[in-house]
C-alpha cells in the first residue's frame, strides 16, 4: 500500500488572523470610553455653569486615565 500524500491546502487552521477586527474593536470601545467622560464633563459643566471649565477638565483627565488603564489591562495578558 502507497502512503497517501496529504494536501497542506487542506488542512484547517483553528488560529485565524484576526488582527484588524481586534483592533477596530478596541478603537470602538476606547471611543466610547473617551466620549462618555469628555460628553459627561460638558455635560455636567454646561448645567453647573462654573466660571473656570473645571468639570470639563476632570472629565477630560478621567478620559485619558481610563484609556490607560483598559490599555494596560487588555494588553498585559
Amino acid at each position: 500500500m502507497a502512503k497517501q500524500k496529504k494536501d497542506p491546502s487542506s488542512k484547517h487552521n483553528p488560529k485565524v488572523d484576526n488582527t484588524y477586527a481586534r483592533i477596530s474593536g478596541i478603537t470602538f470601545e476606547l471611543l466610547a470610553i473617551n466620549l462618555g467622560f469628555i460628553l459627561g464633563g460638558y455635560y455636567l459643566n454646561e448645567k453647573a455653569d462654573p466660571v473656570f471649565p473645571w468639570i470639563l477638565l476632570l472629565g477630560v483627565f478621567l478620559s485619558v486615565a481610563a484609556t490607560i488603564v483598559y490599555l494596560i489591562k487588555k494588553f498585559s495578558s
